[in-house]
């Protein structure tokens, strides 16, 4: 069940439940032997020494001196063993359950065991004195470690976490969680999608969270919401409380043993039932009358806190300040860009809101806020509209940015950025007509009209906020991309500056804040990424950061991977396999199948180096060509 090297290399220890095998690398000969403890010569392969370990042993290590053995086993027990003589040295008691996993600190002056009581123990081996217990466990803990300076345990449970504890305080200092085989395909709801389109944009996937005791934590993308908190009968997901608790500052001081940054608030995961999600109720009628309004009637109320914001989208589409004016029964309620404001200390409200909706199944999702926590809500309504009816096409608002130059020595130049920024919109002005009642478009590029200067792409920013409520904005990203000291994504502009380590200065480069508040306004968001060529990006950090504003946000890479560009292409693979689909769609083609045919093209043509993600907070699918 286990084996490990002596320090001089010279010896084999393993543990044995129903016998281990061995083989002889010269003959291949192959030799079973029976329960206990053996320890193995491995210049010449035979066996050293063997002893009984206890009731089956499921775990042998060495001490740092090679002059002792640790054993758990299966009768529940810690044993110290001499390597020399094989003689029992003392046992040690204090778990009730099979004990899985052994280790000697560096130093050798103490033990960790792990065991299927759930607990992990600490342990002085010259007395054999349990020293501290760390609890928290809601499984068997299969496998514990030291820290290479011994002062960090690290343990890994069948319940499906990591945890990091300090060896000395027994304190834990964050748990990791990794959730296989979740299905991010996008959407669920009310406009279906055809069953083949749905299979293809299916993507069976992992999300990953790792979070303090007291909360704080640091996910991919969408890992929170896979994590519940419950207080009392109430039940909600972590994300619910991520205007608070999402702060990947606070996991890595709290990691480096550093203290926590002025970000973090002065909360706790433990206070939260004095913030909880408000409680959302929706009543609609199941069909929109001839003209295809309905009123949807809304209670958000809240048993602590005042509620602050509600936000209404429909079929992903947050509404703005012209539609939410609408609204009955509510005087506390204020209109905003791309919310409802809440007046006062109010706990409790009930109104009503006229919506204007499209033929066929349309998807309402409302978002209530209390200042610290948000809850979600989702109906649906059809509208039968009379046959030929149309909705009216909208607007499409480009800005492609594409950086192929940079004037640091110390940023290497790109090929085909500015080829991509001018493909994308060549590829939606296609549509223009069409899809679209008129694609208007900004290219902020290398060899265009306006230079992709930091200064240039900050005023060129406020060209999206030309588009109206009922309109889609797209923004485009080509160029490096990269994480600050402060853990932020920053785009680089043609002038963007970097230290000798190769660390951005922040001022010279667009933050992702930046980014962001231009897209939190009323409309269909999209924003695609094809920034991440000097690899190391932080996706995570910023793509959560970017589905807070309801955007769908298309990434070429993951994690720290390469964008690749091709010569024969004469574009980056992402931003190719995008416009291939739009170009080659020979039926209407939604956000969702685009991304899905984006995600299996990509890495196909780089060799499974890279993986282009894609995510939302409340995106629902719409036609991007006809």
């Amino acid at each position: 069940t286990s084996a490990a090297f002596s320090p001089d290399g010279k010896r084999i220890v393993s543990g044995s439940g129903n016998g281990i095998e061995f083989w002889d690398t010269e003959s291949g000969k192959h030799i079973v032997f029976g329960n206990g403890i053996e320890f193995w010569d491995t210049e010449n392969g035979i066996e050293y020494l063997r002893f009984s370990g206890g009731d089956s042993v499921e775990f042998a290590a060495l001490s740092p001196d090679g002059k002792r053995i640790v054993s758990g086993s299966y009768d529940e027990t810690v044993k110290l063993w001499d390597a020399k003589s094989g003689r029992e040295i003392r046992t040690l008691s204090g778990h009730t359950g099979t004990v899985w996993s052994v280790a000697f600190s560096p130093n050798g002056k103490r033990i960790v065991s792990g065991s299927r009581d759930n607990t992990v123990k600490l342990w002085d081996p010259a007395t054999g004195r349990e020293l501290r217990t760390f609890a928290g466990y809601s499984s068997s803990v299969l496998s514990v470690a030291f820290s290479p300076d011994g002062k960090r345990i690290v343990s890994a449970s069948d319940d499906g976490t990591t945890r990091l504890w300090d060896a000395e305080s027994g304190a834990e200092i964050a748990q990791f969680i990794r959730f296989t085989g979740v299905d991010n395909e996008i959407t669920s709801g009310a406009r279906a999608v055809s069953q083949v389109v749905a299979e293809k944009i299916s993507f069976i996937d992992s999300e990953w969270i790792a979070v303090t005791p007291d909360g704080y934590y640091a996910a991919s993308p969408r890992g929170d919401r896979y994590l519940n908190v419950r207080v009392g009968n109430k039940v909600t997901g972590m994300d619910s409380f991520r205007s608070v608790f999402d702060n990947p500052d606070v996991v890595k001081a709290r990691l480096a043993g550093e203290p926590d940054p002025p970000s973090k608030k002065n909360l706790s995961i433990r206070d939260v039932a004095s913030f909880f999600p408000p409680t959302l109720r929706l009543y609609a009628p199941a069909e929109a009358n001839e003209t295809g309004t309905a009123d949807i009637a809304i209670t958000a109320a809240d048993d602590n806190q005042p509620l602050q914001t509600i936000k209404v989208a429909v079929n992903g589409r947050i509404l703005g300040r012209e539609e939410l004016s609408a609204i009955r029964g509510a005087p506390g309620l204020s209109p905003q860009k791309a919310s409802l404001s809440v007046t006062g200390d109010q706990k409790t409200l009930t109104f009503t809101l006229p919506l204007s909706l499209e033929p066929g199944e349309n998807l309402v999702e409302v978002i209530a806020f209390n200042g610290y926590a948000e809850s979600r809500q989702k109906t649906s309504v059809a509208w039968d509209a009379p046959a030929g009816t149309l909705p009216a096409p909208p607007a499409l608002w480009i800005l492609a940015v594409g950086v192929n130059e940079y004037e640091a020595s110390n940023i290497e130049n790109l090929n085909y950025c500015a080829a991509d920024a001018r493909g994308i919109i060549d590829s939606f002005k296609e549509q223009e007509g069409r899809r679209y009642s008129k694609v208007n478009s900004l290219l902020v590029a290398d060899g265009g009209k306006v230079t992709p200067t930091g200064k240039d792409i900050r005023e060129s920013l406020g060209f999206l906020s030309q588009a109206g409520p009922l309109d889609v904005i797209l923004l485009f990203l080509a160029g490096h991309g990269v994480t600050g000291k402060d853990g932020m994504f920053y785009f680089l502009p043609r002038d963007a500056r970097k230290e000798k380590d190769g660390t951005v200065i922040g001022e010279s480069a667009i933050s992702g804040d930046e980014i962001a508040s231009v897209l939190d306004s009323p409309g269909n968001r999209l924003i695609f990424i094809d920034a991440c060529h000097s690899g190391g990006v932080d996706n995570d950090r910023m793509t959560r950061m970017l589905m807070d504003t309801n955007a769908f946000v298309f990434t070429a890479s993951k994690g720290n991977e390469y964008s690749e560009e091709k010569a024969e292409l004469g574009h980056g693979v992402f931003t190719w396999s995008v416009m291939g689909g739009l170009r080659n769609a020979k039926r209407s083609l939604g956000m969702l199948q685009l991304s899905g045919e984006v995600r299996e093209e990509v890495p196909r043509m780089t060799e499974n180096r890279q993986h282009p993600s894609s995510y939302s907070l409340g995106f629902y699918d719409f036609i991007l060509s006809e």
